[in-house]
């Protein structure tokens, strides 16, 4: 039979869970001659219908193992499904080893997170790790707690629920705490630095969330733990981990403004020095895409800081540093082939002229990256640059009554393509 119609009845058994004729079907296709991945995949097949319709445990533990073992020769991910089942099983009916086995079971429903970006695997994989803690002593505990903290962060990212994602991040917090004592015991400066940072972010999260109780609060104790962080890495740690502590701390102190405004330029000024000098660490390590990224940072916050500054010529002044941040970013995107990171640039180049009066240069810097983000497909930026360009014709509708009807009705325009493509993206 032709192969291809074989392939689609196989795909077709799997599909409704027909496991005898699945087997049925892969068994004809391991006997045909066919190039080696679909001898793989038809012998993976063939052993998971199998274990499908076995007697006991041990006989499905056997067959996955080999369709896991075929799998493996033609595709990664059939390969973790195949193990993920069998490890299941395991945990449930080998008690001896119940412990060892719900660890594996969690590192690889983790791993396959990490490939597919599924939140499912993390529910696997917290669900696993949880269920492990309990057969194993400090030590050991220690490790899969550290790979819990990872699943508990991402997790709470994905999830939709926000009274989950407050459960979630006081879970995380309370094992980070745990975390913490132990390396203060033990002397382990790199990892307290690590769990600190960890313990930062989680607070600054639950700041961010809608029923949050104290954010303030929330984002002081980040600022807290970061600021712990960075001091222990400057200490023991590499450039490019002080460097992303730094980065963190550049970020809350950028969060903090919303949530206390009355000191805004306080925190902005503090978030240019640390991202001031984790770009020249980045420079240092001659990492270049990362020290643009940090520029493209200080032009929103030079950006931020013109918007609050009272006096004139104060706020002219950053408005230049936006400016200089944004062209230098841009610079590196444009080498580095990032494109949509370019047009990101420009739009802050277009925002740093139009808030200076200098409509002309805004309106070519923004046409410059609608056309970057038509070529991406990306509806949000567009359609956030469409509306940065209608502001722009509204303030020279202002300046200029003559052509103000035009202004206007150009600004109209624009302001109704935004809304459609930013309603495309919601």
């Amino acid at each position: 039979m032709d192969i291809n119609i074989l392939l689609k009845k196989s795909e077709d058994a799997f599909r409704n869970m027909d496991w005898e004729r699945l087997a049925e079907i892969n068994r004809e296709i391991m006997e045909e001659r066919v190039d080696e991945r679909n001898k793989n995949l038809a012998t993976g097949f063939y052993h998971y219908a199998i274990s499908k319709m076995a007697t006991g445990p041990e006989d499905a533990v056997q067959n996955l193992e080999k369709a896991a073992r075929a799998f493996k020769l033609a595709d990664e991910t059939l390969a973790s499904f195949a193990d993920t089942e069998r490890l299941i099983l395991l945990s449930n009916f080998d008690e001896a080893n119940r412990g060892s086995h719900l660890r594996d079971l969690g590192k690889l429903a983790q791993n396959l997170f990490s490939r597919t970006g599924n939140p499912d695997h993390l529910q696997l994989a917290i669900s696993a790790y949880e269920s492990a803690c309990g057969f194993f002593k400090e030590k050991e505990v220690e490790e899969i707690n550290k790979n819990l903290t990872f699943c508990y962060a991402n997790y709470a990212a994905k999830c939709e629920d926000p009274r989950e994602v407050s459960n979630i991040y006081e879970k995380l917090i309370g094992l980070c705490r745990e975390l913490e004592e132990s390396f203060k015991r033990n002397r382990d400066d790199q990892n307290l630095a690590r769990v600190k940072v960890n313990l930062s972010i989680a607070y600054q999260n639950l700041a961010s969330l809608q029923d949050a109780k104290d954010p303030l609060k929330d984002i002081n104790t980040a600022l807290e733990f970061n600021e712990e962080a960075v001091r222990i890495f400057e200490k023991v740690g590499t450039k490019p981990e002080i460097a992303k502590a730094k980065q963190n701390l550049a970020n809350i102190l950028s969060d903090a403004v919303q949530y206390d405004p009355a000191h805004s330029e306080g925190y902005l000024k503090r978030a240019v020095e640390l991202r001031e000098e984790t770009k020249a660490m980045f420079q240092e390590i001659d990492s270049r895409l990362n020290a643009a990224y940090e520029d493209l940072e200080l032009g929103v916050t030079y950006l931020e800081l013109a918007s609050i500054d009272e006096d004139e010529d104060g706020a002219k002044a950053y408005l230049k540093k936006a400016i200089g941040s944004f062209e230098d970013a841009a610079g590196v995107f444009l080498t580095e082939k990032k494109t949509e990171d370019l047009g990101q640039a420009k739009m802050g180049i277009a925002v740093a002229y139009k808030n200076q009066g200098l409509f002309e240069e805004s309106i070519s810097f923004c046409n410059e990256a609608i056309e970057i983000f038509k070529t991406t497909k990306n509806d949000a930026f567009l359609g956030l640059t469409k509306q940065n360009l209608a502001a722009t014709y509204r303030e020279m509708a202002k300046a200029d009554k003559k052509k103000a009807v035009e202004y206007i009705t150009k600004a109209g325009g624009l302001e109704k393509e935004a809304e459609e493509l930013l309603d495309l993206k919601q």
